[in-house]
């Protein structure tokens, strides 16, 4: 079974953003694979947590892509840690896969919240 939404944020014009799409495929009964490309940042994160908070009720294991995303914005960490702390409470396992932008401002974020910036 696989769950699609696209996103109808509006690109502004002059741009080549790739807008926000998120899928889901179920490689077990308990696993939710949820697949995100295009760019990600405070316009559409609450989007994204929404869908993952809809599947987490759902799975008790949860793989979220982020690989193919081409724009992570500092929004980004905020809502992976509101998911990753529902995850917890939910007594979901969640596993974050990682693509070179989401990566860098994920080192930068852990960094400034390490040393209080």
């Amino acid at each position: 079974m696989t769950d699609t939404l696209p996103s109808d944020t509006p690109v502004p014009v002059g741009t080549a953003r790739r807008a926000l799409q998120m899928t889901t495929h179920w490689q077990d009964f308990d696993l939710a694979v949820v697949t995100v490309t295009g760019e990600l940042d405070a316009t559409n994160t609450d989007i994204l947590l929404d869908y993952a908070l809809s599947k987490v009720v759902l799975c008790q294991r949860m793989v979220l892509d982020l690989t193919d995303i081409d724009f992570f914005g500092c929004a980004g960490y905020t809502m992976l840690k509101t998911l990753e702390y529902r995850c917890i409470l939910a007594d979901v396992v969640l596993t974050l896969l990682t693509g070179a932008p989401v990566r860098r401002v994920l080192k930068v974020c852990e960094y400034a919240a390490r040393h209080g910036l």
